[in-house]
């Protein structure tokens, strides 16, 4: 239903101060245009999303407006019958009347009680009609009525008395049908004629020109018109600052959500190089002991290398946090394959040698066109997951071509699993993050933020088969 009190309050400058210092803010930002003359959004799509929104409300309310100023038109019928009973004036006047309170009830009740949905056009038409029958109903009684006085007196005091319930009736259309501006306007303009009309026609009868009340129903047309453009957009304004609202809160959700995403996602990608670290650091002692000084170099340098992978990995959690909080694109950064496939075989050298898996890249001189921070976040994941979770004793490492692009591939000779395994769990529930939890939870929504397609296949028994896919541009 309308909030009358809110307008009440708004019109005397003492509204819902929050929703106007909402209002206030969102001025000078890039706000939707609402046109002045028709009282609708510029961006048609946000207006059919608006009409769908607002339906309920003007259905109901529509419904309740037939209703009452049809029990109005039928009541006045009764005046006809005292006053009309012997003229030829009865039938059209009084017919108009039943005709117009008739279909307002039946019109009226249908909205109520049928409840039609917004996708229906015919429920708007049907209340146009009404106005229109209603407009028509009223020229009629007010034209006709003075013909069926007798001295100029009476006269001068229908033509004052119509100027007052055409005035009014205009003015609580206007408020009531506000939805309705195209006919509130048409009414307007046609209760302003008539009348206009008829003071001009009985000028030479009535003993003073009828100026007041003529100014009085005219200043009522305009300011009916005047008060449905008003609440039309203040209407459409408190939606558009409820859809800001909403679509603010949505992304600070989203936001708050993907901060426990990302660390679920730091703390499993930083886990592996640091427990490879522990492996290396180990190894060292021993061979440092046994004096295998060549050795201990290697194992020195690789422990470097694992080092500055940690630091990269740092450096991608940042991008990525910078991605999803910040709305920002995914960058565009070229890729040598060969290079960052063999880093991972490097860094992971350690762990997979404690796990007994051999890894093998298949060299290629292919470069590939992504967001750098996401690839390398999501193939980290991949790798160690193979490491870690397959149970088998070689991962391969390489890039194929595909029917939409590139796919960097990583393919293990373990166990598997069946699709019915995976679980779209959250990464955030503190359990340890199996192959399957992590696939579908923290690489495939990565994979999405940087406009990759991740696809993990897998038979029980035969190993997995996991694509990293970019796209061609």
């Amino acid at each position: 239903m309308v909030d009358w009190l809110y307008y009440w309050r708004l019109f005397r400058g003492t509204g819902n101060r929050k929703l106007m210092k909402i209002d206030d803010d969102l001025k000078g930002q890039d706000t939707l245009k609402i046109r002045w003359h028709d009282a609708r959004f510029d961006d048609s799509g946000v207006e059919a999303d608006y009409l769908v929104f607002s339906w309920p409300n003007e259905r109901f309310q529509s419904g309740l407006t037939l209703i009452g100023f049809s029990i109005a038109w039928l009541a006045a019928g009764t005046i006809d019958l005292m006053y009309l009973t012997d003229t030829s004036y009865l039938l059209p006047v009084f017919g108009s009347r039943i005709a117009t309170a008739l279909f307002g009830f039946a019109m009226g009740g249908w909205l109520l009680v049928a409840r039609p949905q917004n996708g229906d056009r015919w429920p708007r038409r049907v209340v146009l009609i009404w106005l229109m029958m209603s407009t028509a109903t009223g020229v009629t009684v007010s034209s006709l009525y003075p013909h069926t006085l007798a001295n100029a007196y009476e006269l001068e005091q229908m033509l004052v008395f119509n100027s007052f319930w055409m005035s009014v009736q205009m003015l609580g259309l206007g408020v009531a049908l506000s939805s309705q501006l195209r006919g509130v306007a048409i009414a307007s303009t046609a209760y302003a004629g008539s009348y206009v009309a008829n003071v001009i026609y009985w000028a030479d009868v009535v003993p003073y020109p009828v100026v007041g009340p003529t100014i009085v129903l005219l200043a009522g047309c305009v300011f009916a018109v005047v008060l449905s453009i008003a609440f039309s957009i203040s209407a459409r304004r408190r939606y558009y600052l409820t859809w800001k609202y909403n679509e603010a809160r949505a992304a600070a959700e989203r936001a708050l959500g993907f901060s426990s995403f990302l660390l679920s996602a730091a703390g499993h990608d930083i886990r592996q190089p640091i427990y490879a670290l522990d492996l290396n650091a180990s190894a060292i002692e021993e061979l440092a002991a046994e004096g295998k000084w060549d050795r201990v170099m290697t194992m020195i340098a690789r422990q470097r290398f694992t080092l500055r992978h940690i630091s990269g990995l740092i450096a991608s959690i940042l991008e990525l946090s910078q991605l999803d909080l910040h709305d920002q694109k995914a960058s565009r950064d070229e890729i040598d394959v060969n290079a960052l496939l063999t880093g991972l075989a490097t860094s992971f050298a350690s762990l997979a040698s404690h796990h007994g898996v051999s890894i093998r890249v298949v060299p290629t001189r292919r470069h590939l066109i992504a967001d750098r921070a996401v690839l390398e976040h999501v193939m980290n994941n991949l790798v160690a997951n193979a490491l870690t979770h397959s149970g088998g004793t070689r991962v391969v490492l390489g890039v194929r071509r595909t029917t939409n692009g590139w796919a960097l591939c990583v393919a293990d000779d373990g166990s598997g699993f069946r699709v019915d395994d995976q679980t779209s769990e959250p990464a955030t529930s503190g359990r340890d993050i199996t192959r399957s939890g992590l696939g579908s939870t923290i690489m495939f929504r990565l994979a999405e933020l940087g406009g990759l397609e991740l696809d993990i296949r897998s038979t029980a028994g035969h190993g997995v088969m996991a694509r990293l896919v970019c796209p061609d541009n």
